[in-house]
């Protein structure tokens, strides 16, 4: 046996097992450390050691946030960042997303969706990214979280959807998963209420649902702006343009006649 082991089994025996030859007690006890260790009491020790090293390895998810270390349950607006390739993973329409950092962009809507589909990635809807920054906007202690945000505030994220209006009909939007959800003109553009934002057709066929059009407007009050939709109530000719999100001066702004421009970025989606 390693010396230093013996010498450890000594010490320990000197002062959490035996009576102390003066006094006639045990030692840690005299101390005020009364472990309850039995009358064996080696083999308290033993079981008490292998309880407490059960607690330490137990599966429970411990996050740094602020400083402070917090034992939380998983909510709704999870941020799961996982390091090496880093992932980020959220919470999205009852399921769970994985988005891929670092970010592609800023550059052209072209060019990034070029830059994620070479990395092997999707490109992410409106939706996805609505469902990732919300759940960064929940947890802005987290470094990944803040580099989101720090993205909707001075730049912008392109939603991956394709959005063609059609004169005297209205909008037709598509993305990777659906085509031509239809939008009648006659939605109400430009500044909104958060109960005018989450029943707003047009932002529900983008966020894809109620609860995403509900994200939005948390997202709005955690940024303490005022919501604005950005799109046509009418055209004289077909008009192709994309969406895109972003929060700049006292406004969150879902766009929906965003053309191109060279600042837009996107997290990738893995498969």
């Amino acid at each position: 046996m390693p010396a230093h082991i013996l010498l450890m089994g000594i010490v320990i025996q000197h002062n959490f097992i035996e009576n102390h030859s003066t006094t006639d007690e045990v030692l840690s006890e005299k101390a005020g450390v009364n472990l309850n260790l039995g009358e064996n009491r080696w083999l308290g020790l033993i079981n008490l050691a292998s309880i407490i090293n059960s607690l330490m390895v137990t599966k429970r998810n411990i996050y740094k946030s602020c400083n402070i270390y917090k034992i939380m349950e998983k909510t709704e607006s999870e941020f799961e960042v996982k390091e090496g390739r880093t992932t980020i993973a959220v919470p999205h329409q009852g399921k769970r997303i994985t988005f891929v950092a670092p970010n592609a962009g800023p550059s052209t809507y072209d060019a990034v969706g070029k830059e994620i589909d070479s990395a092997g990635l999707l490109r992410p809807t409106f939706a996805e990214t609505v469902s990732l920054v919300y759940s960064a906007a929940q947890n802005q202690c987290n470094k990944y979280a803040k580099q989101v945000i720090d993205i909707l505030n001075n730049r912008w994220f392109w939603g991956f959807n394709a959005i063609r209006y059609e004169p005297k009909e209205g909008a037709f939007i598509s993305d990777r998963n659906r085509k031509d959800v239809y939008v009648p003109f006659g939605f109400k553009t430009g500044e909104q209420s958060l109960d005018e934002l989450v029943k707003n057709p047009f932002v529900l066929a983008l966020a894809e649902s109620e609860e995403g059009a509900e994200k939005l407007a948390k997202i709005v009050k955690s940024q303490k702006k005022i919501p604005y939709v950005w799109s046509y109530e009418g055209v004289d000719s077909t008009q192709n343009r994309v969406s895109a999100l972003n929060s700049g001066g006292n406004g969150l702004y879902v766009d929906g006649y965003c053309y191109d421009c060279d600042c837009g970025c996107a997290f990738g989606v893995s498969e």
